[in-house]
């Protein structure tokens, strides 16, 4: 991002050397090369905010959550984990919270990824 606030300020530099000689049409391209760096340093701003959005999502999640063991669970209004953990697959992969489901047999199931589990401890 630095380097298109240095090319942003070089161009405004040029912009400020242009005589009154120069062509209209050199002057539009001029503006026109301008116009194109600030698109390009306002989406490199954007998709920063949009990084710091997710991180501080990811951090809120984190807080709003247990671990024990190898699992990690959401708290309840006393602090204490609800019961079944996250699916661990999910969390690892993209940071979704889900848990999974009961399917025949005693089986636990993601909904989301299918990753089965048998033998999770539920707090209740």
């Amino acid at each position: 991002m630095s380097n298109i606030l240095s090319e942003l300020a070089n161009g405004a530099k040029r912009l400020q050397q242009i005589t009154k000689d120069l062509s209209e049409l050199e002057l539009r391209e001029e503006i026109l090369a301008l116009r194109t760096l600030l698109m390009d340093a306002r989406q490199a701003v954007m998709d920063k905010d949009a990084e710091l959005d997710n991180l501080t999502r990811k951090l809120k999640s984190r807080s709003e959550t247990l671990e024990v063991g190898i699992f990690t669970y959401a708290k309840d209004k006393n602090r204490k984990p609800k019961p079944l953990p996250f699916c661990p697959n999910c969390l690892a992969t993209d940071g979704t919270q889900i848990r999974p489901a009961s399917v025949t047999g005693g089986m636990l199931l993601c909904p989301k990824c299918k990753a089965p589990y048998s033998k999770l401890k539920d707090y209740q």
